[in-house]
């Protein structure tokens, strides 16, 4: 058993050497008892990830209490993250209360309800729900496929928001996306609900653009 202030593991396996191998055999299964999910990044191999990926973890999970969760590491551990195949890694917890900054100049994400899960060298977070402001959020995915992707990683923001007009309408003003409506949405006054969808993809890569996609259902 390890425990701190960010959170509390069981351990579970063994390390090999062999004397004819030329990398040492792990097997180790850790189960993961609580966590701190804004020291995420402590806890990831980030000699082996971009470094901008790094400067998004740093940043971009800001909060969360992880309530239960799992890790794999098995294989050759000169080999890890074991891109060539030759072993797993594999870190899957569940978050409450999480909250994302994906990306400057957005709202962020909070209040989530989350499985986030790390896969060999990507990342992948569904949110069954959560907060933008004052919308709701369901099914929001954001996901990295490569942290060591040239030359940079991608990270990917894809869901729908929906609640009042005026909620809808806050979120639009409060993002980028108030350029494109040209001040229409600016001084509007609206009742009744309303839903938004959206998919963003963002470089991992300095200050980028943001290609965005989306619709807005009044």
């Amino acid at each position: 058993r390890v425990a701190n202030n960010d959170l509390e593991l069981q351990l579970d396996g063994t390390v090999d050497f062999f004397y004819d191998a030329p990398s040492p055999m792990v097997k180790l299964l850790i189960d993961i008892k609580r966590g701190n999910g804004a020291m995420t990044h402590r806890y990831l191999p980030v000699q082996k990830m971009h470094e901008n990926a790094v400067a998004w973890l740093d940043r971009g999970i800001v909060g969360g209490n992880v309530t239960s969760g799992a890790m794999v590491l098995q294989g050759p551990i000169k080999q890890f993250p074991f891109k060539d195949g030759s072993g797993r890694f594999e870190v899957r917890f569940n978050v409450s209360e999480g909250i994302v900054d994906y990306t400057d100049g957005w709202p962020r994400i909070e209040q989530i309800e989350a499985e986030v899960g790390f896969v060999g060298n990507g990342m992948d977070i569904t949110a069954h729900e959560g907060k933008v402001l004052a919308a709701s959020i369901h099914d929001v995915n954001v996901d990295v496929a490569d942290f060591r992707a040239k030359p940079a990683p991608l990270l990917t923001v894809e869901g729908e928001a929906q609640g009042s007009t005026f909620d809808v309408i806050h979120f639009l003003n409060e993002s980028p996306l108030r350029k494109r409506f040209g001040g229409f949405t600016k001084d509007a006054e609206a009742s009744g609900q309303s839903r938004l969808g959206l998919s963003l993809a963002i470089p991992l890569k300095g200050k980028t653009s943001v290609d965005t996609d989306g619709w807005v259902k009044f």
